[in-house]
Protein backbone atom coordinates (compact mmCIF):
# COMPACT_ATOMS: atom_id res chain seq x y z
CA UNK A 1 0.00 0.00 0.00
CA UNK A 2 1.57 3.26 -0.93
CA UNK A 3 0.56 6.32 1.03
CA UNK A 4 0.07 9.53 -0.63
CA UNK A 5 0.61 12.59 1.24
CA UNK A 6 -0.77 15.68 0.04
CA UNK A 7 -0.70 19.43 1.09
CA UNK A 8 -1.79 23.03 0.33
CA UNK A 9 1.10 25.44 1.40
CA UNK A 10 0.19 28.51 -0.92
CA UNK A 11 -3.61 28.63 -0.40
CA UNK A 12 -5.75 30.72 -2.71
CA UNK A 13 -8.05 33.33 -1.57
CA UNK A 14 -10.46 35.57 -3.78
CA UNK A 15 -11.32 38.88 -2.47
CA UNK A 16 -14.42 40.60 -4.06
CA UNK A 17 -14.26 44.27 -4.27
CA UNK A 18 -17.85 45.48 -3.47
CA UNK A 19 -19.88 47.15 -6.16
CA UNK A 20 -18.46 51.12 -6.89
CA UNK A 21 -20.32 53.54 -8.71
CA UNK A 22 -17.85 54.78 -11.52
CA UNK A 23 -17.32 58.79 -11.66
CA UNK A 24 -15.78 59.97 -14.59
CA UNK A 25 -12.19 61.53 -14.56
CA UNK A 26 -10.98 60.25 -11.72
CA UNK A 27 -7.42 58.97 -10.58
CA UNK A 28 -7.03 55.73 -8.46
CA UNK A 29 -10.29 56.18 -6.69
CA UNK A 30 -10.97 53.29 -4.90
CA UNK A 31 -12.88 50.45 -5.05
CA UNK A 32 -14.52 49.05 -1.98
CA UNK A 33 -12.87 49.07 1.47
CA UNK A 34 -9.26 47.88 1.98
CA UNK A 35 -8.96 44.03 3.44
CA UNK A 36 -6.11 43.41 5.39
CA UNK A 37 -4.18 40.74 4.81
CA UNK A 38 -2.49 38.57 7.69
CA UNK A 39 0.04 36.75 6.01
CA UNK A 40 2.49 37.88 3.12
CA UNK A 41 2.20 36.60 -0.56
CA UNK A 42 1.41 37.66 -3.98
CA UNK A 43 -1.23 38.89 -6.54
CA UNK A 44 -1.82 36.18 -8.98
CA UNK A 45 -4.99 37.33 -10.98
CA UNK A 46 -7.93 40.32 -11.33
CA UNK A 47 -11.32 40.46 -12.58
CA UNK A 48 -13.10 43.70 -13.38
CA UNK A 49 -17.01 43.44 -14.04
CA UNK A 50 -19.49 46.12 -15.22
CA UNK A 51 -23.01 46.58 -15.00
CA UNK A 52 -22.57 47.96 -18.06
CA UNK A 53 -19.96 49.05 -20.99
CA UNK A 54 -18.77 52.28 -20.28
CA UNK A 55 -19.64 53.54 -24.21
CA UNK A 56 -16.66 55.53 -24.20
CA UNK A 57 -13.86 57.18 -22.07
CA UNK A 58 -10.80 55.55 -21.09
CA UNK A 59 -11.29 53.65 -18.04
CA UNK A 60 -8.27 51.18 -16.27
CA UNK A 61 -7.99 49.25 -12.81
CA UNK A 62 -5.01 49.49 -10.75
CA UNK A 63 -4.14 47.99 -7.54
CA UNK A 64 -2.90 49.92 -3.92
CA UNK A 65 -0.68 47.93 -1.58
CA UNK A 66 -0.25 49.61 2.04
CA UNK A 67 0.14 53.09 0.82
CA UNK A 68 1.60 52.23 -2.86
CA UNK A 69 0.11 52.31 -5.48
CA UNK A 70 0.81 50.10 -7.87
CA UNK A 71 1.47 50.59 -11.68
CA UNK A 72 -1.08 48.40 -13.25
CA UNK A 73 -2.96 49.89 -15.17
CA UNK A 74 -5.02 47.00 -16.93
CA UNK A 75 -7.35 48.98 -19.47
CA UNK A 76 -10.96 47.91 -19.94
CA UNK A 77 -12.44 48.67 -23.66
CA UNK A 78 -15.52 51.26 -24.43
CA UNK A 79 -17.76 48.12 -25.40
CA UNK A 80 -16.87 45.46 -22.53
CA UNK A 81 -18.25 44.87 -19.22
CA UNK A 82 -15.89 41.91 -18.31
CA UNK A 83 -11.55 41.59 -18.03
CA UNK A 84 -9.74 39.23 -16.43
CA UNK A 85 -5.73 39.80 -16.25
CA UNK A 86 -2.71 37.37 -14.60
CA UNK A 87 0.20 38.43 -13.34
CA UNK A 88 3.23 36.94 -12.95
CA UNK A 89 4.54 34.95 -10.06
CA UNK A 90 5.36 37.27 -7.29
CA UNK A 91 5.39 40.52 -9.24
CA UNK A 92 2.98 42.09 -7.06
CA UNK A 93 3.90 41.01 -3.47
CA UNK A 94 2.97 42.16 -0.72
CA UNK A 95 3.76 41.81 3.14
CA UNK A 96 1.92 40.32 6.83
CA UNK A 97 -0.46 43.27 8.06
CA UNK A 98 -0.38 44.86 4.62
CA UNK A 99 -3.89 46.74 3.50
CA UNK A 100 -4.68 45.43 -0.50
CA UNK A 101 -7.29 47.65 -2.00
CA UNK A 102 -8.15 47.82 -6.06
CA UNK A 103 -8.37 51.47 -7.89
CA UNK A 104 -9.56 52.89 -10.66
CA UNK A 105 -8.89 55.35 -13.44
CA UNK A 106 -11.18 56.81 -15.81
CA UNK A 107 -12.50 59.76 -18.22
CA UNK A 108 -15.04 61.07 -19.28
CA UNK A 109 -17.20 58.33 -19.71
CA UNK A 110 -20.48 58.22 -21.53
CA UNK A 111 -22.21 55.47 -19.34
CA UNK A 112 -21.49 55.71 -15.08
CA UNK A 113 -22.31 51.67 -14.55
CA UNK A 114 -20.91 49.89 -11.20
CA UNK A 115 -17.69 48.15 -10.76
CA UNK A 116 -16.98 45.21 -9.22
CA UNK A 117 -13.03 44.24 -8.91
CA UNK A 118 -12.15 40.34 -7.76
CA UNK A 119 -8.30 40.02 -6.74
CA UNK A 120 -6.92 36.52 -6.58
CA UNK A 121 -3.59 36.27 -3.89
CA UNK A 122 -2.16 33.46 -2.81
CA UNK A 123 -0.77 33.13 0.81
CA UNK A 124 2.99 32.18 1.82
CA UNK A 125 3.65 29.92 5.05
CA UNK A 126 -0.12 29.61 6.37
CA UNK A 127 0.79 26.21 7.43
CA UNK A 128 4.32 26.09 8.37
Amino acid sequence: MIAERIAVTHPTLALTFAATTLVDTQTDAVVGAPVNLPYSGYLVAASARLSQAVGAGALSFDLKLGITQQDINTAIGTAETAKSVEYPRELYRFTAGQDIQPTYTSGALTNNGTLTITLLVVLDGVWE
